[in-house]
């Protein structure tokens, strides 16, 4: 992706996809490159647990610490699509997404009419 995107509106905070439609969490921070004078560039959007121990000091990290995961760092060259999701060109697990969702699927699918 090389268009310009204004990222405070079209992708922090977004749903992240991956190249099969799986919805594989969201975009957390973004990891920026570019000093005074110089055009500041969108180099990796980061996404996980980890992450929001940064944006939201003590309830970040309480909620870091429940969801017990780390930092996945995607590169933007990674980025198909940004629409009203950004959508990944490769699976989650291959960036390791989705494991949290992975644990708790067992439980959630003996909850009754979770196959709906």
């Amino acid at each position: 992706m090389s268009e310009e995107v204004d990222i405070g509106l079209a992708v922090l905070d977004h749903q992240l996809l991956d190249r099969e439609g799986r919805r594989c969490g969201n975009v957390d921070d973004l990891e920026i490159e570019g000093g005074p004078g110089e055009t500041p560039r969108v180099i990796a959007i980061l996404s996980g647990p980890d992450v929001w121990r940064s944006r939201s000091r003590w309830l970040g990290a309480l909620a870091a610490r429940i969801g017990r995961g780390g930092r996945v760092r995607i590169p933007w060259e990674e980025v198909a699509e940004v629409q009203s999701h950004v959508r990944l060109k490769r699976t989650a697990a291959e960036y390791g997404l989705g494991r949290g969702d992975d644990r708790v699927r067992p439980w959630i699918a003996r909850l009754p009419g979770a196959d709906r």
